[in-house]
């Protein structure tokens, strides 16, 4: 018979909700639960919408309208399956519903991952009262991450599942099911996430969050719902918390008049800090600075405490490795540092197929449970970015009453068991047996099922040369990027110049950050915005179609357009819209690559003028760097466009690249790019108006075409970068 330990006495937990910093506020709901994996998520949600009588909000970094919106079982209702042709049937079956998605303006690293024009496939082609709209007011490099839905303020969904593609999955997470299939029926990797549903004035309060997104984004104020008969709690599903408390918690980077917003950050910092016996982590991403320096501070002064730590085994791409699998490296470095190495563990779950390979399972969600007494559901990774960047929402409880303490001990073993692939009573057992040492228990559970492992990660460090450095900055910043400063960490020291030049080269940069503010300013804050739009550039477009200075025109608005910021997606896509994939192919590159040059050179002015005199010896010796890779810095950041066009052009401006280094990585990096863009953009709305199987395979050969390129240069840019280090040796330190 096991050994069973007697239960150990914790001190009591502060009210870590209550604490300034932590919450922008604290509810109650009514019930709440946490649906593990998209099918459980899909299927609930499904159920909820039918409810739906008054407002459905939703913010999503991607929301797809292929998404199938199912469960483990096919629905028994008549509604469609797919998300826009069920929120197309839902408002038409209810006639005071209104449908407001928010979904986050991406960039073109995205866009082979999302459905083509997501304004065409769910505004344009949807009923009026499913409003969508794209978010881009956002600092530099930022991202709308959130992931909401609120139905008539009765009911929310908040956690780590956007409705999108290739998310959904089963606990089993079988390598073979066929069910995991994507839009064009190919097979992808089982992932896992969770999601956290909540009713009463909790659900109200991501409500209220969700408009006021809405209003800042529209600058429109949306009324909220009159209440309800009643919570749309989905029959069948059991609440795993009643009457419990719920900390809504947020990242709001600094932008303009408003102050950053890092609840999420101090939440965790808070929790970890009272941690006593373990602290249980499910995150797609291990990269915040923060974290890590709380984690290890808490290690050092607590020898009981154990941290277990579950990812994903291995990155998606080399991008993503080169980001945030380096920063994940540095981050188990830190803890080992901290003395503690042996009480922290990180694994990640596989699955096995038939013949014993290993199937590695997407972690993507964002988790953390602290001694059982404190459970955080969101959207925030543990990266940078997340910490201050990125918008973000997390939903917290704390054990304020048994009942709750016993769900998440019971959530826990839920999803160790997923992992593991034994039952919640084996964890439990494991848990009894090992005298409540989360790592002994863990040790009790692995290899135990022939199918289903946790397995060890060994996050080896990488070293941090100069281009590793860059792409660190740019890819996982935990501030908004500052054009001043980036470009003056990107530039030489100035040479002893005469004071009557550089007053002269002062003013010529100020006149120069004076008309691009101007330009940028009449984008963002008149009403030249809203007509600056797709249908607009069409219709204009369409009528200087043929003129003898069409050519000039479609330049001049590449070059111009490009100086204010406007989005060269849409310029290019409508280009192509007007003159044909052959035309419009030739004008948007010649296009993009002018509008590249001119504000390259203004960079230049700008920095080799009037930011160089900033630069200090380290930020000199990452520029000579940047400048040693000139061709492979530029391919990189025009294949994996990590910041916006415009500052792209700006900083290589100002730094030590040369311009024939420039020019040709440019040329490189953007001509693929254009070239799907331009083939999407003149098939897309013949596709939406006459689709055919030629179109239909038009469409996919294209993207088969641009994600075989991007690949291909994706790994030629890695053996440059790793053929450049090695021939660096020593030096390169």
């Amino acid at each position: 018979m096991p050994h069973t330990a007697p239960p150990q006495t914790l001190p009591d937990l502060p009210d870590l909700l209550g604490q300034e910093g932590v919450a922008w506020r604290v509810e109650r709901a009514g019930r709440a639960a946490c649906l593990i994996d998209a099918a459980a998520y899909y299927g609930t949600l499904r159920r909820a919408l039918l409810s739906a009588r008054r407002q459905v909000l939703i913010l999503g970094w991607d929301v797809d309208g292929r998404t199938r919106l199912t469960g483990e079982d096919e629905p028994e209702d008549d509604a469609p399956r797919t998300l826009r042709d069920f929120l197309a049937w839902l408002v038409q079956q209810r006639p005071d519903l209104h449908i407001h998605i928010l979904l986050w303006d991406y960039t073109l690293l995205y866009s082979l991952d999302r459905e083509p024009l997501p304004k065409v496939s769910l505004g344009w082609t949807t009923p009026d009262r499913v409003h969508l709209h794209l978010d881009n007011r956002i600092p530099i490099a930022a991202s709308h991450h959130e992931k909401i839905v609120v139905i008539d303020d009765a009911l929310a969904f908040c956690g780590g599942m956007d409705l999108s593609v290739r998310r959904w999955d089963t606990p089993e997470h079988r390598p073979d099911d066929p069910r995991r299939r994507d839009p064009g029926g190919s097979a992808y990797a089982p992932v896992h996430d969770v999601q956290m549903m909540v009713t009463g004035p909790a659900a109200a309060a991501l409500g209220d969050l969700c408009r006021e997104r809405w209003r800042r984004a529209r600058r429109r104020r949306l009324a909220a719902p009159e209440p309800g008969p009643g919570p749309l709690w989905p029959a069948g599903y059991e609440a795993a918390f009643r009457d419990g408390r719920i900390a809504v918690s947020r990242t709001r980077p600094h932008r303009r008049q408003r102050r950053p917003v890092c609840e999420i950050r101090t939440l965790y910092q808070a929790a970890i800090a009272h941690a006593e016996r373990f602290i249980v982590i499910e995150n797609q991403y291990l990269t915040a600075d923060a974290i890590a320096e709380a984690l290890a501070d808490r290690l050092r002064r607590n020898p009981r405490l154990e941290v277990l730590l579950i990812g994903p085994r291995t990155a998606m791409d080399w991008l993503e490795e080169t980001t945030m699998g380096v920063g994940r490296a540095a981050f188990m470095a830190r803890l080992a540092a901290s003395g503690a190495g042996d009480r922290v563990r990180l694994l990640a779950p596989v699955v096995r197929d038939g013949d014993g390979r290993d199937h590695d399972v997407k972690v993507h969600s964002k988790l953390m449970v602290v001694d059982d007494r404190l459970l955080t559901v969101g959207s925030a990774n543990l990266a940078n970015r997340s910490m201050g960047l990125d918008s973000e929402t997390n939903l917290t409880l704390t054990a304020d009453r048994p009942d709750h303490a016993a769900a998440i001990t019971t959530l826990r073993r839920r999803l160790l068991a997923e992992h593991a692939g034994v039952t919640v009573e084996d964890v439990a057992a494991a848990e009894s047996a090992s005298g409540g040492r989360l790592f002994a228990a863990v040790d009790r559970l692995v290899r135990r099922d022939p199918c289903r492992d946790l397995v060890p990660v060994a996050a080896e460090a990488v070293e941090a040369d100069g281009s590793v450095v860059l792409l660190n900055r740019l890819g996982d910043p935990e501030e908004p990027l500052d054009l001043e400063r980036v470009l003056a960490e990107q530039v030489p020291p100035p040479p002893d110049h005469p004071r009557r030049r550089r007053l002269r080269h002062l003013w010529t940069g100020l006149v120069l950050v004076a008309v691009l503010a101007a330009g940028v300013a009449l984008w963002t804050f008149t009403p030249l915005r809203e007509g600056l739009n797709p249908d607009v550039f069409l219709q204009w477009a369409e009528r200087m179609r043929g003129t003898p200075w069409t050519p000039l025109a479609v330049l001049a608005a590449y070059v111009v357009l490009g100086l204010i910021a406007f989005p060269i997606t849409v310029l290019i896509t409508v280009t192509a819209m007007v003159f044909g994939p052959w035309l419009g192919f030739l004008y948007a590159g010649i296009g993009a690559i002018t509008a590249a040059v001119v504000t390259f050179w203004v960079g230049h002015v700008l920095g080799r003028k009037l930011v160089q005199r900033y630069a200090g010896r380290g930020v000199n010796r990452m520029s000579k760097a940047l400048g040693d890779r000139g061709i492979v810095a530029v391919v990189f950041l025009r294949v994996a466009p990590v910041a916006p066009f415009v500052l792209i052009n700006l900083v290589a401006g100002a730094s030590h690249v040369r311009f024939r280094d420039y020019l040709t990585g440019t040329v490189i990096g953007m001509l693929p790019g254009i070239a799907v863009m331009t083939l999407l953009g003149s098939s897309i709305m013949d596709l939406i108006h006459s689709p055919s199987p030629g179109r239909i395979a038009l469409l996919v050969g294209c993207l088969a075409l641009w994600l075989a390129v991007s690949i291909g240069l994706q790994r030629l840019v890695a053996r440059r970068r790793q053929a450049s280090g090695d021939a660096d040796g020593d030096d390169e330190s």
